[in-house]
C-alpha cells in the first residue's frame, strides 16, 4: 500500500515540475510572449533591406517565404518601436540606433503605400493587416523621432530622400524644400492621399466588412498620429494654416462613413485651428459652417449641409465635437482676458482698454 502511494506522489511530482517548465508529451515548449523579445533593429532592417525593393525578390519561388518573413519583421519592428516609446531609452543605442531607425521607417512606408516594392508587395490590399502593423510601427518611430529631434527635426528629413517630399519642382528645376515644407508635404500625402483612400475602400459585406473596417479605422488613427508628432516639430505658424486649408478640402470632398474615424478627425481639425493665426476669420467661418451643419443633422431639419462628410455622423460624435468647440472658444477666451489683465496691470492709465477687450471677445464667442 506504501509502495503505491509512493507511486502515486512520484507521480504528481512529476507532472507538476513538467507544467513548471512548460514541458509535454509532445515536445519542449516555452510559455513566452513575443513582445517579450527583442530583435536587433539591424537585423529587422537586413530583412526589411532584402525582402521591400522591387530589385529584392527576383524568383516567385520565394514569395511565400519572403511573406512571411516580411510579416514577422513587421510584427518584431512593432514591438521594437512601441518599447521605446514606453520610455526604454537605453535600447535605442542598444538595439537601434538612429540611422537604423530611419531606414526602417523609409521600407515601412514603401511597403505601406505599396512604392518601390517586389510585385508581391504591391498585390496586398490596403486592408491587410500587416499594412496596419507596418503603418503603427512607422507612427511610433516617427513619435519617437519627433520627441528625441525636436530641436533638430532635419535629422527626420531623412526618412523620405528616397521620395519627392523633401524636393518640389519650379521654373529653374528641382528646388529642396525647407524643413517646414517637407513636414508639411508628408502631412499632406497621408491627408490628402492616403486618408482618402482609405475612407473610400469598399468593406464588402459580412464578418468580412468588420475586419476590414476594423483595419482601417486603426490605419486612419495612426495617420492622424503622424501628423500630429510633425505638427509638434514645425515652427511656422504658416504651416498650421496650409494644413487645416488641405484637411478641410479632404472633409469636403469626402464621406467619413466610421463615427470613430469621423471624431478623430475632428479632434484634429479642433486642434489645426487652435494652432492657426486667423487674420482673415477663414477658420472660424468654417468651424461655424460645420458646427451648423453637425446641429442640422442633430435636429434632422433636412436641409441640405454643406459638408457631406457630417450627415453619417452619431450623436454622440457631433456632441463631442460640440462640446470640444465650446472647450477651446473657452481655452482662448480666458488667453485673451489673461493678457488683457496683465497689460491693464502694467499700464494703469488704459483703464478703459481691458472692458473693451472682454466685450469684444465675448461677442465673438456667442457668435460661434
Amino acid at each position: 500500500r506504501r509502495k503505491e502511494l509512493d507511486e502515486v506522489l512520484q507521480e504528481k511530482y512529476v507532472r507538476r515540475k513538467e507544467v513548471k517548465v512548460g514541458t509535454n508529451e509532445a515536445g519542449p515548449s516555452l510559455d513566452l510572449k513575443q513582445a517579450d523579445i527583442l530583435i536587433n533593429g539591424r537585423t529587422l532592417s537586413q530583412i526589411l533591406e532584402n525582402t521591400v525593393p522591387e530589385e529584392s525578390s527576383s524568383t516567385d519561388v520565394l514569395n511565400d517565404v519572403n511573406c512571411e518573413l516580411m510579416d514577422w519583421a513587421i510584427d518584431r519592428v512593432v514591438s521594437l518601436s512601441q518599447s521605446l516609446l514606453d520610455g526604454f531609452h537605453p535600447l535605442h543605442s542598444m538595439l537601434c540606433g538612429s540611422s537604423t531607425m530611419i531606414t526602417i521607417a523609409g521600407y515601412l512606408l514603401d511597403y505601406y503605400t505599396g512604392s518601390n516594392c517586389a510585385n508581391w508587395i504591391e498585390s496586398r490590399e490596403i486592408s491587410s493587416p500587416s499594412k496596419t502593423k507596418a503603418l503603427e510601427a512607422y507612427s511610433n518611430i516617427i513619435q519617437y523621432m519627433s520627441t528625441k529631434y525636436r530641436s533638430q527635426p532635419t535629422k527626420i528629413l531623412a526618412i523620405w530622400k528616397k521620395s519627392d517630399l523633401n524636393a518640389t519642382l519650379s521654373k529653374g528645376g528641382e528646388k529642396t524644400l525647407t524643413t517646414n515644407g517637407s513636414l508639411v508635404r508628408h502631412c499632406h500625402m497621408f491627408m490628402t492621399k492616403l486618408l482618402p483612400a482609405v475612407l473610400t475602400k469598399d468593406r464588402r459585406e459580412g464578418e468580412e466588412k468588420k475586419r476590414i473596417g476594423l483595419e482601417l479605422e486603426r490605419q486612419a488613427k495612426f495617420m492622424f498620429k503622424i501628423c500630429a508628432s510633425l505638427m509638434r516639430i514645425m515652427d511656422n505658424p504658416k504651416c498650421y494654416m496650409t494644413m487645416f486649408k488641405f484637411t478641410i478640402g479632404v472633409l469636403e470632398k469626402n464621406t467619413v462613413e466610421n463615427n470613430v474615424t469621423l471624431r478623430e478627425m475632428l479632434k484634429w481639425l479642433c486642434t489645426l485651428a487652435m494652432k492657426c493665426t486667423d487674420t482673415d476669420h477663414a477658420v472660424e467661418r468654417a468651424l461655424n459652417t460645420i458646427a451648423d451643419d453637425l446641429v442640422q443633422v442633430l435636429s434632422e431639419d433636412g436641409d441640405q449641409c454643406k459638408y457631406s462628410f457630417v450627415e453619417g455622423a452619431s450623436q454622440a460624435t457631433i456632441c463631442d465635437f460640440l462640446a470640444s468647440s465650446i472647450d477651446n472658444s473657452l481655452i482662448a477666451v480666458r488667453a485673451v482676458i489673461s493678457f488683457a489683465g496683465a497689460f491693464q496691470a502694467k499700464d494703469q492709465r488704459s483703464e478703459c482698454i481691458f472692458p473693451l477687450i472682454v466685450s469684444y471677445v465675448s461677442i465673438s464667442f456667442f457668435k460661434m
